[in-house]
């Protein structure tokens, strides 16, 4: 997640596509990063996961047709073929309406976009649908195509935000079986997108890339190479200038690293945060970017017990913690580690053991203050249930509580922080029937409240991904299974002093099948979501702007 708060990391290995057919057709992919930065608060999350790049698709795969109605807007659908990898032309035609009758905030009156382009290669557009709400406030505009003017696959895509609103998009392209690149999209509210630039190419595959943003628009890229040793690698952009030659990250790597992870500070100075295994044992480890230095040598986190994933967040002050699943005599237990600039990190204690059930899909966010909190799965017999536990600074980690009571499953498990140190939490749920997005807040004053849905329920959901304003702001965007057969990009949005509103359509006009969503906040509350859709030839990036309501 990327909020505009500080940085922050989030690591889950794993698919990271939010629809399994598409993970399929690309291959096993890589996982998401997410770091918020900017205002006073403490980041977003970065997730990334293990995998291997897309495999070639030929032939064409058909469309989803029909309507849609979710509460109070309407949507239609034309068809859609798609062609991977090939020549052939994809074609997509349709309208996008959305009207409500009743509003939260405001009032949404009606939007209209015109599906329609048809073409070959990646330079196809799927449609310009502006996204409509499902009652209530309308605040997304009409999507925008990010792709590089090259044929290829695009996915993946990471943005980070800060809080002046300038962000940065960094996504792997698949050329073919074995060939890949990254590259890198920058945007300010007064320009608005640059043209995509390409950061590396190989002959191998490139992936899992993340992103991370300072205050003054300086924005680094890392990703993650096939080399046997030193294969994590960044390029470092100045805001106004071209993007630098790649460095390598863990330069005395001798194992190479997986599940990378970055966050900048509000001095842009960088952390990288990485497990390496050989297969039997793992370690977690980091290394700092400074831009008068470079990168140094790598310092361990962890050593001993072999952790199975990490992540991490950090403040603008540079204050961070580390936290990672391992197991024990009695079952998976969550770990951390603290660090600040300039200081090693501290010995690894659990923020919660000593339970024999699996605690996993942990998330960690950072205030100003140094303050963290920690949401976490905890998987037994009986279900899913969601736990939280609070940092203090210059104290530790205090008692862990339930956020929300069992369910048959839940994932997907995302926090952030603003200025003052509430947080907000989200996670997907389900009930053996349907799958719903739910969330809780925490504030100083009156600790945890009631878990609640946040979106409507749906037979299969993906996501989500979660930013958090320094003011307070906070927006979810995850996928969700229509009725009619397509995946389509949902979100809403958190006011303070008014509650979550209505769920709001982001996607294009005729979505086909959409997936890989992230989702970036500045410091007023704008937001913007970027995401995969193969309803062209083969797979393009789009992003879409959300202004925050009156």
């Amino acid at each position: 997640m990327k909020g505009a708060l500080g940085v922050k990391g989030r690591r889950q290995s794993g698919v990271r596509w939010g629809y399994l057919p598409l993970a399929i057709l690309l291959g096993s992919c890589g996982g998401r990063s997410q770091l918020g930065d900017g205002g006073a608060g403490a980041g977003g999350t970065a997730n990334v996961g293990f995998g291997g790049a897309g495999a070639e698709v030929s032939g064409t795969t058909p469309g989803a047709g029909g309507n849609m109605a979710v509460g109070d807007a309407a949507a239609s659908f034309g068809s859609v073929t798609t062609s991977a990898f090939t020549n052939a032309t994809g074609a997509s035609t349709g309208t996008h309406t959305a009207q409500a009758s009743t509003a939260s905030v405001g009032s949404l009156g009606t939007t209209q976009g015109n599906g329609g382009s048809s073409g070959d290669t990646s330079t196809s557009a799927g449609g310009d649908g502006a996204a409509g709400g499902a009652g209530g406030v309308h605040t997304w505009g009409s999507p925008v195509h990010l792709d590089p003017d090259v044929p290829g696959a695009t996915w993946h895509a990471q943005i980070a935000m800060n809080d002046d609103g300038a962000a940065v998009v960094a996504m792997v392209q698949v050329q073919s079986l074995t060939g890949a690149s990254v590259w890198a999209v920058p945007y300010t509210p007064d320009a608005g997108w640059s043209d995509a630039e390409l950061l590396a190419t190989d002959d191998s595959q490139l992936l899992g890339e993340q992103v991370a943003i300072d205050d003054e628009g300086a924005a680094v890229v890392v990703w993650q190479g096939t080399e046997l040793g030193a294969n994590l690698w960044s390029s470092r952009y100045e805001g106004s200038s071209d993007w630098e030659a790649p460095e390598v990250v863990n330069p005395n790597g001798v194992l190479p690293g997986h599940a990378l992870d970055v966050a900048m500070d509000a001095t842009g100075t960088t952390l990288a945060v990485w497990r390496e295994s050989d297969g039997t044992n793992s370690h977690l480890w980091s290394n700092r970017h400074t831009p008068d230095a470079g990168w140094g040598d790598a310092v361990a986190i962890q050593e001993t017990a072999n952790p199975t994933d990490v992540g991490f967040a950090m403040n603008r002050s540079g204050n961070t913690i580390a936290i990672w699943p391992q197991g024990d005599d009695v079952g998976l237990s969550i770990w951390s580690s603290r660090s600040e600039v300039g200081v090693n990190w501290t010995q690894p204690e659990a923020v919660r053991s000593g339970f024999s059930d699996m605690g996993q899909d942990a998330d960690v966010a950072v205030d100003p203050g140094g303050n963290g909190m920690v949401v976490f799965r905890q998987l037994a017999d009986s279900g899913s249930t969601m736990w939280a536990n609070r940092f203090v600074a210059g104290v530790g980690w205090d008692n862990a509580e339930i956020i929300d009571t069992p369910a048959l499953y839940a994932d997907e498990t995302r926090v952030g922080m603003d200025s003052d140190g509430s947080a907000v939490a989200v996670w997907s749920r389900s009930d053996g029937t349907a799958v719903s997005i739910w969330s809780n807040r925490y504030t100083l004053d009156s600790g945890w409240g009631e878990a609640e849905p946040i979106s409507s329920a749906a037979d299969a959901m993906w996501g989500p991904a979660f930013a958090v304003g320094s003011a307070g702001d906070a927006v979810a965007v995850w996928t969700q299974l229509e009725d009619n057969g397509a995946i389509v990009v949902w979100s809403n949005r958190y006011l303070p002093g008014v509650g979550w509103l209505e769920p709001e359509f982001v996607d294009i006009a005729t979505p086909g099948t959409s997936g890989g969503v992230d989702v970036g906040i500045d410091g007023e509350g704008n937001a913007i979501a970027v995401w995969s859709n193969s309803n062209s030839v083969p797979f393009n990036l789009w992003a879409n702007h959300s202004s925050r309501p009156e």
